[in-house]
């Protein structure tokens, strides 16, 4: 869950900066140019127009990351499960027999990966 944030707080860090950027070129723009009138309020129609879209991208950037999470976390309690059925299936049979060396087994190479990381 740490993490998650860390990736929250670092992807949200990163849209500020780029937000900032866009704004500051805009800003200078307006200074060489000038504008006046019209043209101010075409701007500022402009401007409303990508901050709507800058917003909209970055609630869709934390909506596929918290849907990512959920991904890891469905991942890890299938992990869970799976050991706790190996744990249980592992025990001994027999009296006086030594335990096994409980083994996870993942169904496919793939699954391993997108649960390891």
């Amino acid at each position: 869950m740490m993490r998650s944030l860390l990736q929250l707080q670092e992807a949200g860090e990163q849209q500020f900066a780029r937000e900032e950027e866009r704004r500051l070129r805009r800003q200078d723009g307006r200074l060489a140019g000038g504008l006046t009138g019209a043209g101010s309020a075409a701007e500022a129609s402009e401007i409303l127009a990508e901050n709507q879209r800058l917003v909209q991208e970055q609630k869709e950037e934390q909506l596929w990351l918290q849907r990512e999470e959920e991904r890891k976390a469905e991942a890890l309690r299938t992990v869970g499960k799976m050991a706790a059925h190996t744990q249980k299936n592992n025990k001994p049979r027999k009296p006086g027999v030594k335990e096994s060396q409980l083994l996870i087994i993942a169904k496919t190479p793939e699954f391993v990966r997108e649960v390891m990381g």
